[in-house]
């Protein structure tokens, strides 16, 4: 799915952004105007690409992430624990329909909107 550039890219901007300490809202997207029709290295939200660097976080409100099937079962559950501010969450997400009705029931009894 990834170019070799771009597996080594992932730990390094999740690096980068671990230093925003007070970073409340995050938005990854692909925006092709503002790239002129090239878009960037995609953020792909999962722990073994470094995930975890951005546990620092942890004023995190919300999360939205464009690209396709970015976030698994593990990763949602890493949000649970490591951003307790959290109140929204959308992503497309990369499980089965059982799992993705069992983590929207936690979610919402967190009182946390996940939506797609």
């Amino acid at each position: 799915m990834f170019s070799d550039r771009e597996q080594h890219l992932q730990p390094l901007i999740f690096q980068r952004l671990a230093k925003l300490t007070r970073l409340e809202h995050l938005y990854s997207g692909a925006a092709r105007k503002l790239f002129q029709g090239k878009y960037p290295v995609p953020l792909q939200f999962r722990l073994e690409s470094g995930l975890d660097a951005l546990s620092s976080l942890w004023r995190m409100v919300s999360f939205v992430t464009g690209y396709s099937k970015s976030l698994g079962e593990d990763e949602l559950r890493w949000m649970l624990v490591h951003w307790k501010d959290l109140n929204s969450v959308s992503a497309d997400v990369d499980i089965d329909d059982d799992t993705k009705i069992e983590l929207q029931n936690l979610f919402k009894s967190r009182g946390i909107k996940l939506r797609r």
